[in-house]
């Protein structure tokens, strides 16, 4: 191939033709061929091979993003999220407010959250810290065990469904 740009037009055309690009060694003969007519064997038309395999390529293309797009969209959201709440921290009083409703037959006994979001939170349970909990994150405890309530979490449960949805609509 030459190192020069050449338009896929003039490529496909030059194929098609029977010519080879000035850069190209010359095609070897088949084996027991003899003489220099029998150098120029056509197959198929460079051009059908050429759509052939761009056809196969974009095939491979949209099959890896219908692979990927449940993941890429999680991704996007995790990122888009996390840069808004870096602008504006998530209001932790009303979420915690909201998970102790949803879960009062739970017996919820107490909280757990990261530093920064404890200092504000309101509570009649006990808050504890845990410092492997980042900005967002909210664990329930229950007399039973607990609620993990994590970010992480949460968006999964807001992502799961369109990814379903996703999935029957192909």
């Amino acid at each position: 191939m030459p190192d020069e740009f050449v338009p896929l037009a003039a490529l496909v055309r030059e194929r098609s033709e029977g010519r080879r690009l000035a850069s190209e060694p010359p095609a070897p003969a088949p084996p027991g061929a003899g003489g220099a007519e029998s150098a120029t064997v056509r197959a198929a038309p460079v051009s059908e091979t050429v759509a052939r395999e761009l056809g196969a390529v974009r095939l491979a293309a949209l099959e890896a993003f219908d692979r990927l797009r449940a993941r890429l969209l999680a991704a996007l959201a995790s990122e888009v999220l996390a840069r808004e709440l870096a602008l504006a921290p998530a209001d932790m009083q009303a979420l915690s407010e909201r998970i102790l409703r949803d879960l009062a037959e739970e017996e919820p006994v107490g909280l757990v959250l990261c530093a920064s979001d404890a200092i504000g939170i309101r509570t009649t349970l006990p808050v504890r810290v845990d410092s492997a909990l980042r900005p967002g994150d909210l664990i329930v405890e229950v007399r039973d065990g607990e609620i993990d309530a994590r970010f992480d979490l949460r968006l999964v449960a807001v992502l799961e469904p369109l990814a379903q949805a996703d999935a029957l609509d192909r």
